[in-house]
């Protein structure tokens, strides 16, 4: 995935509301803390615990000093483990415009704490992970300076992204989007970027990646966009492949579907299972049929036909956004490249405008027509 990129990032020390700071010092912790989140992501397996309890807390502390020299607060706990955590207090009063716009969204998308935790992401190989039962995002120590200085923030807006979908779970029933995910059991890989687990609201946060990466490629034609445009649209593009294979799956677990395949979480959330994955389905309203099926069993044909249906009747939406988002690929991948001096280049102009345009349709698509939310 991303990594801290010193030369490229370096244009980014020069923007107006950094200069009133030690440019110098905070190139040099910018610089230390790349360094070491490259070592412990190219050493983590052969890293002992202590070495991985150190380097995670020299990390932490040194980003405590980045955030300081910028004057965001932010606060350091030690867990029981010996491993420490940094969490932002997140206000709107920094001098970092990307900062301020995810305190903001932060509070709008009701997420509880925003921290900082390296061996737990480099255990999960992730740049960033939202925690859906606390409402809670944790991000490497990179991808936090990356963001306080307006480099390339969308890893942050990602993570956010779920948590506008946890949250549209209880205004926005009809949303294909947030009902389904995936699990995979041992030996069976759901996709090459999510091989364990996969949701499906996925889709909406990679084409909002690329739109955005998009948006900061028309700002600032520069290589690192083009590179990191592509890295996300190829991996929106496998995880699109790799859903509509699981959907197949899918429709063959329904097909099969018995009291004994089918069972009811405490979240509103109903588990399918086959010997290669777990799909679970979010549905409130079928979770006490799903309990009655198990010990009444005047019920279950019905309620095994409902689940059929309405769990076809979704697969169906997304195959149909799947397909549309594929067309679209077609599209970018004819238009979006233009020839100057025989080379060919990529068209910040057009990237800019195919991939809105995805992001607005995917959107209406997916959530059914309901007003858009621009995140």
């Amino acid at each position: 995935m991303l990594q801290a990129r010193s030369n490229s990032s370096e244009l980014f020390f020069c923007q107006e509301f950094l200069k009133q700071y030690n440019l110098k010092k905070i190139r040099s912790l910018y610089k230390s803390i790349s360094k070491q989140s490259k070592k412990y992501k190219e050493e983590v397996n052969i890293l002992t615990l202590e070495n991985r309890k150190d380097l995670n807390n020299k990390m932490i502390n040194d980003l405590k000093v980045f955030l300081d020299e910028v004057e965001i607060s932010s606060e350091i706990t030690r867990l029981n483990n010996g491993f420490s955590i940094l969490e932002l207090n997140l206000k709107e009063d920094s001098f970092s415009a990307g900062y301020n716009l995810a305190s903001r969204v932060t509070r709008q998308q009701e997420v509880r704490k925003f921290f900082v935790y390296p061996d737990d992401l480099f255990n999960e190989k992730a740049n960033g992970i939202y925690y859906r039962d606390f409402h809670e995002i944790s991000l490497r120590p990179n991808v936090v300076m990356d963001l306080v200085i307006n480099f390339h923030p969308y890893v942050v807006f990602h993570e956010l992204r779920h948590a506008m979908f946890t949250k549209q779970r209880r205004t926005i029933p009809l949303n294909i989007f947030n009902k389904m995910s995936f699990s995979a059991k041992p030996g069976f890989q759901l996709d090459k970027f999510y091989s364990s687990g996969l949701v499906v609201e996925e889709i909406y946060t990679f084409v909002a990646d690329i739109f955005h990466i998009s948006k900061l490629f028309l700002k600032k034609s520069k290589p690192v966009y083009e590179k990191l445009f592509f890295q996300r649209k190829n991996q929106l593009q496998s995880i699109t492949i790799s859903i509509k294979r699981l959907l197949e799956e899918s429709d063959q677990i329904l097909k099969k579907l018995t009291h004994e395949t089918v069972s009811a979480s405490q979240n509103g959330t109903i588990v399918f299972q086959n010997p290669k994955m777990k799909m679970s389905f979010y549905d409130p309203g079928l979770v006490e049929d799903v309990r009655d099926i198990k010990v009444i069993s005047d019920k279950r044909e019905e309620v095994i036909k409902r689940i059929q249906e309405r769990v076809g009747e979704h697969n169906k939406k997304l195959q149909e956004l799947i397909d549309y988002i594929e067309n679209h690929f077609h599209e970018m991948e004819t238009h979006l490249k233009t020839t100057e001096d025989k080379v060919e280049i990529l068209n910040p102009f057009k990237l800019f405008k195919l991939t809105s345009k995805l992001k607005r349709d995917a959107y209406r698509v997916g959530v059914l027509n309901v007003a858009f939310e621009d995140l």
